[in-house]
C-alpha cells in the first residue's frame, strides 16, 4: 500500500493501517485523537500515520504527556515529515496539547530545527525540542499579548 493510498482513508482508530474489502486503505488507529475532523489539513508521519493537522499558520497535535513526552532530555518530539509538510502548508508554529494536564505547548517550527536535536528512537526520524523553548499555558489561562499604545 502506498502512502497516498493510506492517506485517502485515514482516520484515528488505534495504531496500524488496515485494508478495507476492496484492498484500499481503511483506518489508522490511535488510543487518542490527534486531530479534530474537518478543522484543517491532516498531516502524516513518515510511517503514514496521522500526526496532527494544520489550521491556519499552526500545526496542532493532541498527545498524552505521560506516554508521549520525551523524558531524557525533557522535550516534545515531532516527526520530521510532519514538520516539513506543515511548513509546506504554511504553518510557522506548533501547538501541542497535553490532554492529561490540559497544558498547551507552543513553539515556532523553525525552533525545532535551530534549537532541537534529531533523534530516532524507533518511531522514525524526529526533531526533539527541549521544554525550555516552549511557551506554555493551561486551559482557561489568559495568554500574554502585546498591548497597543493607542
Amino acid at each position: 500500500m502506498t502512502l497516498n493510498n493510506a492517506r485517502a482513508g485515514a482516520t484515528n482508530t488505534g495504531g496500524r493501517r488496515e485494508q478495507n474489502q476492496d484492498g484500499g486503505a481503511n483506518r489508522s488507529s490511535y488510543a487518542y485523537d490527534t486531530a479534530k475532523p474537518g478543522a484543517g489539513q491532516v498531516v502524516y508521519t513518515s510511517r503514514g500515520q496521522v500526526g496532527g493537522q494544520v489550521v491556519g499558520d499552526t500545526l496542532h497535535k493532541r498527545v498524552q504527556g505521560s506516554e508521549h513526552q520525551l523524558k531524557r532530555p525533557p522535550a516534545w518530539c515531532v516527526d520530521v515529515a510532519i514538520l516539513a509538510e506543515a511548513g509546506r502548508l504554511g504553518a510557522s508554529k506548533v501547538k501541542i496539547l497535553d490532554t492529561e494536564t490540559e497544558t498547551t505547548y507552543q513553539a515556532a517550527i523553525g525552533d525545532f530545527f535551530r534549537q532541537g536535536v534529531e533523534i530516532d528512537r524507533g518511531f522514525g526520524l524526529q526533531r526533539a525540542l527541549p521544554l525550555a523553548y516552549f511557551e506554555t499555558y493551561k486551559r482557561g489561562q489568559l495568554r500574554p499579548t502585546q498591548l497597543t499604545l493607542f
